[in-house]
Protein backbone atom coordinates (compact mmCIF):
# COMPACT_ATOMS: atom_id res chain seq x y z
CA UNK A 1 0.00 0.00 0.00
CA UNK A 2 0.80 3.41 -0.64
CA UNK A 3 1.40 6.27 1.46
CA UNK A 4 -0.33 9.14 1.74
CA UNK A 5 0.68 12.22 2.07
CA UNK A 6 -1.02 15.21 2.95
CA UNK A 7 0.99 18.48 1.44
CA UNK A 8 -1.49 20.98 1.38
CA UNK A 9 -1.02 20.88 5.03
CA UNK A 10 2.12 21.59 5.25
CA UNK A 11 2.33 24.86 3.32
CA UNK A 12 2.08 27.75 4.99
CA UNK A 13 1.59 31.34 3.36
CA UNK A 14 4.69 33.76 3.45
CA UNK A 15 2.41 36.84 3.05
CA UNK A 16 1.19 38.57 6.39
CA UNK A 17 -2.77 38.87 7.12
CA UNK A 18 -4.25 41.72 5.33
CA UNK A 19 -6.00 42.50 8.63
CA UNK A 20 -3.17 43.48 10.39
CA UNK A 21 -2.26 46.63 8.24
CA UNK A 22 1.38 45.45 7.62
CA UNK A 23 2.75 47.04 4.84
CA UNK A 24 5.94 46.09 2.76
CA UNK A 25 8.37 48.66 1.41
CA UNK A 26 9.46 52.24 1.89
CA UNK A 27 6.98 54.98 3.23
CA UNK A 28 7.50 56.74 -0.27
CA UNK A 29 5.64 53.97 -1.99
CA UNK A 30 2.93 53.81 0.49
CA UNK A 31 2.65 57.92 -0.04
CA UNK A 32 2.39 56.83 -3.82
CA UNK A 33 -0.18 54.48 -2.81
CA UNK A 34 -2.18 56.52 -0.91
CA UNK A 35 -2.80 59.05 -3.42
CA UNK A 36 -2.98 56.62 -5.91
CA UNK A 37 -6.44 55.50 -4.73
CA UNK A 38 -7.52 59.11 -3.80
CA UNK A 39 -7.42 59.52 -7.28
CA UNK A 40 -9.39 56.87 -8.97
CA UNK A 41 -12.84 58.54 -6.24
CA UNK A 42 -14.54 60.57 -8.81
CA UNK A 43 -15.65 64.32 -7.48
CA UNK A 44 -19.44 64.55 -8.10
CA UNK A 45 -21.10 68.15 -7.73
CA UNK A 46 -23.33 68.58 -4.74
CA UNK A 47 -26.29 69.24 -6.74
CA UNK A 48 -26.20 65.99 -8.96
CA UNK A 49 -29.48 64.12 -9.73
CA UNK A 50 -27.85 61.03 -8.64
CA UNK A 51 -27.42 62.31 -4.77
CA UNK A 52 -30.78 63.69 -4.94
CA UNK A 53 -30.03 67.51 -5.07
CA UNK A 54 -31.94 69.49 -6.95
CA UNK A 55 -31.04 70.71 -10.26
CA UNK A 56 -32.85 73.62 -12.29
CA UNK A 57 -35.88 71.81 -14.79
CA UNK A 58 -36.28 68.84 -12.43
CA UNK A 59 -39.57 70.23 -11.33
CA UNK A 60 -41.35 68.35 -13.87
CA UNK A 61 -42.37 64.81 -12.85
CA UNK A 62 -41.49 65.47 -9.13
CA UNK A 63 -43.47 66.13 -5.87
CA UNK A 64 -43.21 68.06 -2.84
CA UNK A 65 -42.30 67.47 0.38
CA UNK A 66 -46.16 67.82 1.19
CA UNK A 67 -47.05 66.09 -1.47
CA UNK A 68 -45.07 62.73 -0.46
CA UNK A 69 -46.51 62.96 3.11
CA UNK A 70 -50.23 63.11 2.12
CA UNK A 71 -49.38 60.03 -0.23
CA UNK A 72 -47.91 58.45 2.65
CA UNK A 73 -50.32 58.72 4.88
CA UNK A 74 -53.50 57.89 2.10
CA UNK A 75 -51.34 54.77 1.59
CA UNK A 76 -50.84 54.25 5.20
CA UNK A 77 -54.61 54.20 5.85
CA UNK A 78 -55.65 52.27 2.47
CA UNK A 79 -53.28 49.51 4.83
CA UNK A 80 -54.99 49.50 7.72
CA UNK A 81 -58.79 49.27 6.52
CA UNK A 82 -57.38 46.36 4.36
CA UNK A 83 -56.32 44.67 7.43
CA UNK A 84 -59.47 45.22 9.15
CA UNK A 85 -61.14 43.72 5.84
CA UNK A 86 -58.88 40.91 6.04
CA UNK A 87 -59.30 40.28 9.47
CA UNK A 88 -63.00 40.73 9.70
CA UNK A 89 -63.31 37.87 6.74
CA UNK A 90 -61.05 35.66 8.11
CA UNK A 91 -63.61 35.76 11.51
CA UNK A 92 -66.39 35.24 8.82
CA UNK A 93 -64.71 32.25 6.88
CA UNK A 94 -64.26 30.82 10.75
CA UNK A 95 -67.84 30.91 11.48
CA UNK A 96 -69.10 29.63 8.08
CA UNK A 97 -66.73 26.65 8.24
CA UNK A 98 -68.11 26.06 12.00
CA UNK A 99 -71.52 26.05 10.39
CA UNK A 100 -70.90 23.94 7.88
CA UNK A 101 -69.11 21.29 10.48
CA UNK A 102 -72.76 21.39 12.16
CA UNK A 103 -74.54 20.95 9.26
CA UNK A 104 -72.17 18.13 8.42
CA UNK A 105 -72.57 16.37 11.50
CA UNK A 106 -76.45 16.52 11.59
CA UNK A 107 -76.58 15.43 8.33
CA UNK A 108 -74.65 12.27 8.96
CA UNK A 109 -76.36 11.47 11.86
CA UNK A 110 -79.75 11.75 10.37
CA UNK A 111 -78.82 9.57 7.57
CA UNK A 112 -77.46 6.65 9.87
CA UNK A 113 -81.00 7.20 11.23
CA UNK A 114 -79.63 8.89 15.05
CA UNK A 115 -80.31 11.49 16.84
CA UNK A 116 -78.53 12.28 20.02
CA UNK A 117 -81.47 13.23 21.98
CA UNK A 118 -83.73 10.88 20.58
CA UNK A 119 -81.47 8.19 21.40
CA UNK A 120 -80.96 8.82 25.03
CA UNK A 121 -85.08 8.97 25.46
CA UNK A 122 -85.59 5.39 23.06
CA UNK A 123 -83.03 3.65 25.36
CA UNK A 124 -85.39 4.79 28.48
CA UNK A 125 -88.53 4.09 26.93
CA UNK A 126 -87.29 0.72 26.13
CA UNK A 127 -86.09 -0.05 29.82
CA UNK A 128 -89.34 1.20 31.12
CA UNK A 129 -91.65 -1.49 28.73
CA UNK A 130 -88.97 -4.43 29.81
CA UNK A 131 -89.60 -3.70 33.55
CA UNK A 132 -93.09 -3.30 33.23
CA UNK A 133 -93.82 -5.67 31.26
CA UNK A 134 -91.08 -8.51 34.02
CA UNK A 135 -93.52 -7.09 36.64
Amino acid sequence: MAQIRHEGASIQSSDPPLSTGNTVGSGEDRMEHAIELTDLVPQRPYDSPLLGGHTPGSDDGSMTLKELRDLCTTLSQKVLDLEKVKTARAKEIANLKKKVAKLEQRQSSRILGFHPFRACTFRRHSLARRNVSIM
